[in-house]
């Protein structure tokens, strides 16, 4: 059994044999021994191997021993270990919204599982941990060359996979021709992890891959301020959180009652009721990167309630803890008039 780090060695029994001395290197003078396995003794006809490194030839040789002494040298045998994610249990890890990772097609092997996976093509696997529900997009691209690459992605908490291994055909699948590039869309849960099986169809070389979603910023904006307020206008200010944007929201008479919806492009206007209206009487008055806006078109004397929405602009996610701050306008100044 062969993985990508390690092996097992096997020769066939010398009848007087009491035991046997194992030899594995780097290269095939014996010039370079892996630690541990200079001259090992084994009382048997076979040894596990160990400790290796991924993608790499080692070569093996045996001598029997007995009470004549030790024999000469077998035949060398050569073995190379797999690619350090060859296997759907040895899955590289890519993280949503990362660098890229780099990869190989050099040196893959065909994962066979049943009729599961039954296309006779070699592989590699990757896998991901959703961050947020909503839908994933896995993509392969930077080829050395031009390889036809299929993506196959698989739930881990769904029915279709158990442990580290599949038991169905994958959930979300993507196929394609010659392309510099190759991408799967996916629906995710947040918290589980998917594993992601790239098909080499043919060709060969390198390449890089990505997992994307749209996420809401982590970090909400803080620090309602008013000023400047009169019976028709007021600047209100924030002190912006991580997202790439702010959506400022105001209502009359009453807090904010509807958020906005992910994946919705807003329309602000800082004159109150000629924005986008979310809801009822939920008026969009600012969005952008600023920390402050004017809202004119008040009434006077009227309580203005605003909640703040930081938002990325990748998918238009939200982060819908908002922060809440109200002002009053002030009361109009009465007009005085004279008689004769």
């Amino acid at each position: 059994s062969v993985t990508a780090s390690g092996f097992t060695v096997n020769w066939t029994a010398v009848t007087g044999a009491s035991s046997y001395r194992l030899d594995i290197a780097t290269d095939s003078g014996f010039t370079s021994f892996v630690s541990g396995f200079s001259n090992l003794t084994v009382s048997g006809t076979s040894q596990a191997v160990t400790g290796l490194s991924a993608a790499t030839a080692y070569y093996a040789r045996v001598r029997t021993v007995n009470s004549g002494g030790t024999s000469a040298n077998s035949q060398t045998g050569n073995q190379a270990t797999l690619l350090a994610n060859d296997l759907s249990s040895d899955a590289a890890t890519v993280t949503v919204n990362g660098v890229a990772v780099s990869g190989t097609l050099v040196g893959a092997t065909y994962t066979a599982v049943g009729s599961v996976i039954s296309d006779s093509k070699n592989d590699v696997w990757y896998k991901f941990q959703a961050p947020a529900s909503g839908t994933a997009t896995i993509t392969t691209g930077s080829y050395s060359a031009t390889p036809d690459l299929d993506l196959y992605v698989w739930d881990s908490s769904g029915s279709a996979w158990s442990g580290t291994t599949p038991t169905a055909a994958a959930d979300f699948s993507a196929t394609g021709s010659l392309t510099t590039s190759e991408s799967v869309s996916a629906t995710v849960t947040a918290g589980r992890t998917y594993y992601v099986r790239v098909r080499i169809w043919s060709g060969t070389g390198t390449f890089t891959i990505t997992a994307t979603m749209p996420v809401a910023p982590s970090g909400q904006a803080t620090n309602f301020t008013s000023s400047s307020i009169t019976f028709s206008a007021a600047t209100v200010g924030w002190t912006r959180g991580n997202g790439d944007g702010v959506l400022v929201v105001a209502r009359a008479g009453g807090a904010v009652n509807t958020d906005p919806t992910d994946g919705t492009n807003y329309t602000a206007n800082a004159a109150f009721g000629s924005g986008t209206q979310i809801g009822t009487g939920n008026y969009v008055v600012y969005k952008g990167t600023g920390t402050s806006v004017n809202v004119t078109g008040l009434s006077a004397a009227t309580t203005y309630y605003f909640e703040l929405y930081e938002y990325n602009t990748n998918g238009l996610m939200h982060n819908m803890s908002g922060l809440i701050g109200n002002l009053t306008t002030s009361n109009r100044a009465p007009t005085v008039t004279t008689s004769a």
